[in-house]
């Protein structure tokens, strides 16, 4: 009975189409040798070796698969590279696989990842009589193969598709046609945290052959405190006669490093010459925040760089928020002529100490205030004249005071008129009416260059010169008050 089924294992891969890859039991935890959208489904590095005995102690049986992959993850990208060696019986095929990877955001919750692989396997025919060897025509051949997958995400949530075999290159092995078939997958992975110590993970992966054959292997695993994994699963295809059964598994977690290892039981007629199929992954995994940037050469900073004050002005270059010009302490190393703390570039009144809060020029008192507010109110011109009413000469010599006890206080003059008379005239009676106040601050000993004349004739009243009242109010000098 023995020999029987050894020779059904042998004959199998060249029945029909070509061999078919193999249903690993471990895909929830490298699903990137099934679906090449995975490596990068997260920013991390990783490194993960399987290995599978199939039918272990079944005599003269050398059924098995092993493989290594690398995987980094970036932003929206991801790179994989594997190699392998899958051992069928009397065939063994060997190869690397090199695999991409790209994200697409759905939404904050959700997304896509396309990828694709391609590679090269090495097919042999080993451990066969030469009476036997005379059917092939090639004892091992080189042949491509390649890949495609997809996968959606979604906050927990894992679920994907994919095919190889897309070339369908041949074995080569013989003259007849012996094709490397398509596989297709698709699996689901959903981690349910049931506390803060527990998590399930219930998975399910499902595989058809292009020949019809259908497998399916479902998996729940329990984990506790990320440290120790409990699973259970059973694998089965959908022919009567199934040589699949039961499985169990157990993980342990040292931080970067997992380990998992399964035994299944097979329900088959093989059951009685083996104690089943074995299953070993051991996972390296850096997580992209826990990679180290190389370690730079230490930087020996002397004392004089610290202190270093590059323009001199006691502000070290640390603290100078203008390092290369001399500036004061009170505007953090920037120029500031007044030493008022507002530096000289943002300063209106940069020859005067003023207050930040108006940029930098002085707030007047309440009683300077009334002493220009009061020469404005009281400064009146006859109709048509520029002559000064007597009655406001006090009130002018109280601006004059102000500006003598002032020296770095600017005064702007604004002369106006009513509406009487063309543009043109009122525009000179508005200057005469400014140059008339001018003339009599001077007379006081305050500088004609502090004060500054503008004049608008009727093109700035402040009531309509609908009546002779308003037409008064607008025969006016208006003054202001700014500093040097």
């Amino acid at each position: 009975m023995i020999r029987k089924i050894i020779l059904i294992l042998t004959l199998l891969p060249f029945v029909g189409f070509g061999q078919q890859s193999a249903l690993i039991s471990h895909y929830y935890e490298n699903i990137t040798l099934l679906n090449p959208s995975m490596v990068g489904y997260d920013q991390n590095t990783s490194i993960r070796l399987n290995a599978r005995q199939q039918w272990y102690k079944f005599t003269d049986a050398n059924i098995g698969r092993s493989s290594l992959s690398i995987n980094k993850g970036f932003a929206d990208d991801g790179v994989g590279v594997s190699i392998f060696s899958d051992n069928s019986g009397n065939i063994t095929k060997s190869g690397f696989n090199v695999s991409y990877s790209r994200r697409v955001a759905i939404d904050d919750e959700s997304s896509l990842f396309f990828g694709l692989s391609g590679g090269f396997q090495n097919n042999q025919i080993q451990n066969i009589s030469p009476i036997d060897f005379q059917y092939f025509d090639n004892k091992y051949n080189w042949s491509p193969n390649s890949s495609f997958g997809l996968t959606y995400n979604h906050n927990s949530l894992l679920c994907g598709i994919s095919v190889d075999g897309l070339l369908e290159s041949d074995l080569g092995f013989t003259n007849q046609e012996n094709i490397i078939e398509k596989n297709y997958y698709a699996f689901m992975t959903y981690n349910y945290m049931v506390s803060s110590f527990v998590d399930l993970k219930p998975s399910i992966l499902y595989k058809e052959a292009e020949s019809g054959l259908s497998q399916f292997d479902l998996n729940l695993n329990l984990s506790y405190k990320n440290a120790l994994t409990i699973g259970f699963g059973y694998k089965g295809n959908f022919t009567e006669d199934s040589d699949f059964g039961p499985l169990v598994t157990l993980g342990l977690n040292f931080g970067s490093i997992t380990s998992l290892i399964s035994q299944e039981f097979n329900s088959s007629e093989v059951s009685s010459y083996s104690v089943g199929t074995s299953e070993l992954t051991l996972s390296y995994v850096v997580s992209a925040k826990e990679e180290v940037a190389p370690i730079k050469k230490e930087e020996v900073i002397t004392e004089e760089e610290v202190f270093k004050d590059s323009d001199n002005d006691g502000v070290i270059d640390e603290e100078d928020q203008c390092p290369n010009e001399y500036g004061s302490k009170s505007a953090n190393g920037c120029p500031d002529f007044d030493n008022d703390g507002v530096r000289d570039s943002e300063d209106n009144c940069p020859n005067t100490i003023g207050d930040l809060m108006n940029g930098g020029c002085p707030i007047l008192s309440l009683e300077d205030s009334s002493t220009v507010a009061d020469a404005m109110f009281n400064l009146e011109f006859d109709k048509n004249s520029s002559d000064l009413k007597q009655s406001s000469l006090p009130y002018l010599s109280n601006i004059g005071k102000l500006l003598l006890g002032n020296k770095n206080m600017l005064l702007i003059i604004s002369g106006h008129t009513d509406s009487d008379a063309s543009n043109e005239y009122n525009f000179s009676l508005s200057a005469k009416r400014a140059q008339a106040v001018r003339n009599h601050i001077t007379k006081m000993g305050v500088s004609k260059s502090r004060l500054i004349i503008d004049f608008y004739g009727e093109t700035k009243p402040i009531v309509p010169n609908d009546s002779d009242l308003n037409k008064q109010k607008n025969r006016r000098v208006e003054f202001g008050i700014t500093f040097i």
